[in-house]
């Protein structure tokens, strides 16, 4: 017994019934997904998937092109169904891609000059997920994209995507903000010990005083406002 798509009948040889040939290529225009059954060197039957955007997508995704951002679809789908999902989100679709021509894709894009991060929640994203500059896997998903991803959201809210982009963009701003104090701060307490002008005492103080306010700076990372449940971890 085998299942998958055409590229399976192809490899075993197999030819469709006309009448299951007609049936899927009524359903894949409908866009959903058909995969064969086949029992020795017959298909036997049709499974039919059908492709559910998950709720609130339109708005994360507007959302991120807002901010600049260029998306795409990258999916293994047959291309009328994954052209349903890319017109329903309004955004480029690459279909019928496996493990490999997902990397390929990535690859492409960064070759461009392009900072790529890649959204999966399957074993056939978990490649693409490990090679993107970030990769965000989706709580839900399998094992393996978990693990290949540098980011995990638990929550199925795509919206935690935009949430995690502004995080990133407070916690570098806050970090280039502490360097700075940082360096500053030693360069002139440098020069004025050199000169003698900072007794040690005072020098002790202060740098108590620019620790604290370091650590103050980096606590405001925490003002950053949730995401109602978007449960986030980093690995």
């Amino acid at each position: 017994v085998g299942v998958g798509g055409a590229a399976l009948l192809e490899t075993l040889s197999i030819a469709v019934p006309s009448a299951l040939r007609e049936e899927a290529t009524a359903l894949e225009e409908a866009g959903r997904t058909v995969l064969y059954v086949t029992v020795g060197d017959t298909v036997d039957a049709l499974l039919v998937l059908s492709e559910a955007v998950r709720p609130g997508a339109e708005s994360a995704t507007a959302a991120l092109r807002e901010e600049g951002l260029d998306l795409q679809v990258i999916t293994g789908d047959q291309s009328a169904a994954a052209e349903h999902v890319g017109r329903r989100l309004d955004m480029p679709v690459l279909s019928a891609m496996g493990p490999v021509d997902k990397i390929e894709a990535i690859q492409r894009l960064r070759d461009r000059g392009a900072t790529v991060a890649m959204v999966g929640d399957g074993i056939n994203d978990a490649a693409a997920l490990a090679e993107a500059d970030v990769g965000i896997a989706m709580g839900a998903g399998a094992r393996i994209s978990l693990e290949a991803a540098d980011v995990a959201l638990y929550n199925p809210d795509l919206r935690g995507i935009a949430w995690l982009r502004q995080l990133a963009a407070r916690t570098g701003r806050i970090i280039r903000q502490n360097l700075a104090w940082t360096f500053g701060y030693n360069a002139i307490g440098l020069g004025l010990a050199v000169a003698g002008l900072l007794h040690p005492l005072a020098a002790v103080a202060v740098m108590t005083l620019s620790s604290a306010f370091v650590t103050w700076n980096a606590l405001r990372i925490k003002q950053q406002p949730p995401l109602a449940g978007a449960g986030v971890a980093l690995g």
